[in-house]
């Protein structure tokens, strides 16, 4: 019998961390994909610029740029019918970025809102605040990069829920302003969240996260996630390719997961 219990705890343990692992990597993924929405709009600084969404939605900024006042509000308007990136996700609905100063300066204050937005047909909500923290160590623009209560209702008929608090680091593409889908980031930090069942979870970054803006998945970096009633899982996302797939170890033992 206590084996028998022991299997059925270990086995549902196991359901619960994949389930949080793949909850995680979806907002992951969705707030990536509005990070580059966001950048592409910001960091250009011109009213003509071809964005990269300019074709699929209608984009204001106010007061415009040549105004040369700050601070500035920007609105990307998909509509009501989804518009397929070249990062190979479908949005709809509206990105709000307020923005404080110039995208590059130290001290500016990004704030991303979302109104009636859907990412790959999953209604998303909640707010990003992104400061710029100015050049580390590396030389480096760092950013201070925080997502509070943020929601999927996911098109499966489930939701979920989910918190961060990062430090992301700008390692490449910023010499290349009208080409963003080039820019990588390393992201360090932690986050919380629940799960699409109601199981909550935590996790920190144990080596820092590589992400791309060309690419829908985490790259490479591992994490420790800790579900609700259950020891600590490390999570694997691999050696740098741009794939969905990804390992955790538990208890010694390897599990594969997919990352959506």
């Amino acid at each position: 019998m206590f084996t028998s219990c022991q299997k059925e705890d270990e086995e549902e343990a196991n359901q619960i961390s994949a389930q949080a692992l793949e909850d995680n990597a979806e907002f992951e993924s969705t707030f990536n994909g509005i990070e580059s929405v966001s950048v592409d709009v910001a960091d250009k600084e011109s009213d003509n610029a071809n964005y990269e969404y300019k074709s699929c939605a209608s984009i204001s900024v106010v007061p415009n740029w040549l105004s040369g006042q700050w601070p500035k509000t920007i609105t990307v308007d998909f509509g009501d019918t989804n518009c397929l990136g070249r990062d190979g996700n479908y949005r709809r609905g509206k990105i709000r970025v307020e923005i404080t100063g110039r995208y590059r300066d130290s001290g500016t204050v990004i704030t991303t809102s979302l109104e009636n937005f859907y990412h790959n047909n999953n209604r998303v909500q909640g707010s990003k605040t992104k400061t710029n923290l100015g050049r580390n160590s590396n030389n480096n623009l760092n950013y201070d990069v925080k997502v509070e209560n943020a929601h999927i209702d996911h098109v499966n008929g489930y939701s979920f829920g989910w918190n961060s608090n990062r430090n992301v680091e700008w390692i490449a593409g910023e010499n290349t302003i009208f080409n963003f889908f080039d820019d990588q980031y390393l992201v360090s930090g932690s986050a919380n969240g629940f799960t699409g069942e109601g199981k909550n979870y935590s996790l920190n970054i144990t080596k820092n996260l590589e992400v791309q803006l060309n690419c829908k998945w985490i790259k490479s970096g591992t994490i420790a996630i800790k579900p609700e009633n259950f020891n600590e899982r490390t999570v694997d996302y691999g050696n740098g390719n741009c794939d969905r797939l990804a390992t955790y170890t538990v208890n010694g033992k390897e599990y594969q997961f997919s990352m959506r």
